[in-house]
């Protein structure tokens, strides 16, 4: 069985193989630094379904997708409905800076510098996520009277929320950029953990008490990778690990038995 081309990247971070699909570089495997790389053929083989599969939506995503390689000129928050224009100016000093004013986005400095720009942008990013979603959380708690400890919001990479033993719910930054109908959901996912701790059938009859569509939800945030832009995640678009239980964002949940994540 041919596979298809990628390549190892060892990483001190890692604690086990992921698998990721990117823009540019296709299939990449993350391993543990130490990792006996004649182990990974057997598992892109066992993966080759999921491999494909995202390898196809890559091939299929249209040509002006957003790419870690371009500069935006609009953020669209959808989930809070707001949408913030961006300009640049180049300026002759170190670094990029960021100026919010009347609605609009101003950054300036060495904006030719694309990967000074982009970490600017997500430094935005999560402060308006930190200033939106926790609200959103608090209202659809008060509306569920579901309650939980505590909410944090951080940019992640392999999933929309999760949900702590201890009933901390911590956020996604890039929910912002989704729709609001399917942030709403990935909160309300989170709300019924701090209930039951886990993914069988009285989670589920839970989360339909709120959400009866809520099969619906799942299916469509499956695609939700499609509205974060590439340069948010350096263009990640789904991540899978060995077992087949680590979701990249736009996947539906990771599966993991202790924390309960979306």
């Amino acid at each position: 069985m041919e596979l298809p081309e990628y390549t190892i990247r060892p990483s001190a971070r890692a604690t086990r193989v992921v698998l990721s699909i990117r823009p540019r570089q296709g299939l990449e495997v993350v391993v543990p630094m130490g990792y006996d790389p004649s182990r990974v053929p057997d598992i892109v083989r066992r993966r080759l379904s999921w491999v494909r599969k995202h390898l196809s939506r890559l091939a299929d995503s249209p040509a002006d997708a957003p790419e870690a390689g371009s500069l935006p000129d609009i953020l669209h928050f959808q989930a809070a409905g707001v949408a913030y224009p961006l300009a640049y100016v180049a300026k002759p000093t170190r670094g990029v800076r960021l100026v919010e004013n009347a609605g609009r986005v101003l950054l300036a400095g060495k904006v030719e510098d694309l990967a000074a720009c982009h970490a600017t942008l997500r430094g935005f990013v999560r402060r308006k996520a930190a200033a939106v979603l926790p609200g959103m959380l608090a209202d659809l708690a008060g509306r569920t009277n579901l309650s939980y400890e505590a909410a944090r919001v951080r940019m992640q990479r392999s999933r929309w929320g999760s949900c702590s033993a201890a009933n901390v719910i911590n956020l996604n930054a890039k929910l912002l950029f989704l729709p609001a109908h399917l942030a709403e959901h990935v909160l309300l996912h989170e709300l019924c953990h701090t209930r039951h701790h886990h993914h069988r059938a009285t989670f589920w009859k839970l989360v339909e008490r709120f959400s009866p569509d809520w099969r619906d939800m799942e299916r469509e945030l499956r695609q939700a990778w499609r509205h974060v832009p590439g340069w948010v995640d350096g263009d990640c678009l789904s991540q899978q690990d060995e077992r087949g239980s680590l979701c990249g964002p736009g996947d539906s949940r990771t599966g993991q038995k202790n924390n309960k994540n979306k």
